[in-house]
């Protein structure tokens, strides 16, 4: 179930409900991105092809059986057969970039992170909160972000006629109640989500020349879309005096992956913070 505070951002109710959560901008931590290669099927054998394969090239009828059922990744079919599949024309390869999966080190400690934070809810702490650890400290790109992300939004507006929902703060209790995100808006009733950033002149150039997402923010994105349930997103650059870059993404496989991956975390997170607890009540005794 979706639910979105409407507290401001960078308020100690938000604060409160970041903390000791997997938040969207710091999600590719513990993510590993990969490139999958997939087979499909071009062309369907004759019926000649086929009684020769069952008789000479077993591995290639098997692979074919699956294939005439979809799709499939490479690494779950047997190379050989394939290759022939493919050397044949019945049979071809692209990479897709999909894939992506949770980091297994970089994820637990991250989550030990996250534990120490501590967490808040209606309840009180309900973890190990080190006060000292905190969240990060503002920084010179932070302060400029808060700075101009208003006028951002209100140029958005202009530009594509949207009327953009301001949020504080978005969790998915189905994908992870320990993961959320701080969209910088929710459109269309809430199925597109809004994504702004407010980089130095250089930086916003190099946007505007390459005229895409930049690939750093692509897990943050996604996780957006994920979390709110959303069918796809815009990326907005602005910087002052210069054109703004608007680019519309659009939900994938890559959303659906990266879904499951906060699921995963989800089940990662509970298991360490009973480990610890367990640990502290030892402690105690």
């Amino acid at each position: 179930m979706l639910k979105v505070f409407d507290f401001p951002q960078c308020s100690e109710e938000w604060d409160n409900a970041r903390r000791g959560r997997l938040n969207s901008s710091e999600v590719d931590k513990v993510l590993s991105s990969k490139t999958l290669k997939i087979a499909s099927l071009t062309s369907m054998p004759s019926g000649a092809d086929i009684e020769t394969m069952m008789k000479r090239a077993k591995k290639q009828h098997e692979v074919l059986l699956v294939l005439t059922q979809g799709d499939a990744q490479t690494s779950d079919l047997n190379a050989s057969g394939l290759k022939g599949l493919v050397d044949k024309g019945f049979a071809t390869i692209r990479e897709d970039e999909s894939g992506c999966s949770i980091l297994p080190s970089s994820g637990r400690k991250h989550i030990d992170l996250l534990i120490a934070r501590g967490h808040k809810d209606e309840n009180g702490i309900h973890t190990f909160a080190l006060p000292e650890l905190g969240e990060r400290p503002p920084t010179e790109a932070m302060d400029r972000g808060s700075e101009l992300e208003p006028l951002a939004r209100i140029e958005f507006e202009d530009i594509m006629g949207y009327e953009v929902e301001e949020v504080g703060y978005c969790i998915n209790t189905e994908i992870s109640p320990m993961a959320g995100c701080s969209t910088d808006g929710l459109l269309d009733n809430r199925s597109k989500v809004l994504e702004i950033k407010c980089p130095l002149p250089q930086t916003h150039l190099g946007y505007l020349r390459k005229n895409r997402m930049p690939a750093e923010y692509r897990a943050q994105v996604h996780m957006e879309m994920a979390i709110v349930g959303a069918g796809m997103a815009y990326f907005v650059s602005y910087c002052p005096k210069l054109p703004t870059l608007i680019v519309p993404v659009m939900r994938d496989g890559y959303t659906e992956m990266l879904t499951q991956c906060l699921k995963q975390f989800e089940g990662m997170y509970q298991e360490q913070l009973l480990t610890i607890q367990e640990v502290a009540r030892k402690d105690l005794e």
